[in-house]
């Protein structure tokens, strides 16, 4: 079996953990997709696209490969937003979260189908969701509506496809010692309420690393015949 990756948000993070950890399986290949690029790997190629352009994503064209026989789709690329009630936000940064959280990944889901569909034996999709996606939190209007897109999203291609080819997941990865966390910490505490329990987090080493959150998605991955729900949370896993 010839497996290729594409993964999002591939230089830092919970991405570029994936990227690594993908890498270890001596015949993958992988496509990180990104702005820039940290990871050099002879069986690692880069595309540098802002997922956060609408104009970039609407004539999004990316490497085919015929003799793939499986191919894993794994949108991780994502944006917290300005972390303030509405009323404060600034419209240019509510467009460009939502392009980034909800729309990449279904232009990226689409294009997938539609190139591998007749030629891979089978298609994994792994949206990286969130908590947030599930439960509001003040201040979070942005990242958690354009979650529940996801959510949405992956439940849409999850029906429409029962035959089980193409199988899909949203999976929330917990709080994780991620940029993002740091982000949240120097959020105005006048703006976000929760700031206190998000500094307590760190404070009590309560975040989980990105390495091992990336080993327990990559298990959904490579066995995902094994996870019945779309919807999943690495903490219940």
């Amino acid at each position: 079996m010839k497996p290729i990756f594409y993964i999002t948000g591939s230089s830092r993070g919970i991405g570029k953990a994936l990227v690594e950890h993908a890498l270890k399986t001596n015949n993958c290949y992988v496509y990180g997709i990104s702005r820039k690029q940290s990871v050099e790997h002879e069986r690692y190629n880069h595309i540098s696209i802002d997922l956060s352009d609408a104009n970039m994503l609407n004539g999004l064209e990316l490497p085919f490969d015929a003799e793939a026989d499986k191919v894993i789709l794994i949108n991780n690329a994502g944006m917290l937003g300005k972390v303030s009630p509405f009323g404060k936000q600034d419209n240019e940064l509510i467009i460009k979260t939502h392009i980034l959280n909800a729309i990449a990944p279904a232009v990226l889901s689409n294009w997938i189908i539609k190139k591998y569909s007749e030629t891979a034996s089978q298609i994994v999709i792994l949206n990286v969701s969130s908590g947030a996606a599930r439960y509001p939190v003040a201040s979070w209007g942005n990242y958690c509506s354009s979650k529940a897109s996801l959510d949405m999203l992956s439940r849409v291609i999850s029906l429409e496809n029962s035959n089980g080819k193409v199988k899909t997941f949203a999976v929330a990865p917990g709080v994780v010692d991620t940029e993002m966390q740091s982000e949240i910490r120097q959020a105005s505490s006048s703006d976000f309420p929760d700031l206190q329990r998000f500094k307590d987090y760190k404070d009590n080493e309560q975040l989980s690393d990105v390495r091992e959150v990336a080993e327990r998605l990559m298990r959904i991955v490579n066995n995902p015949e094994g996870y019945k729900d779309t919807l999943l949370d690495v903490r219940k896993l």
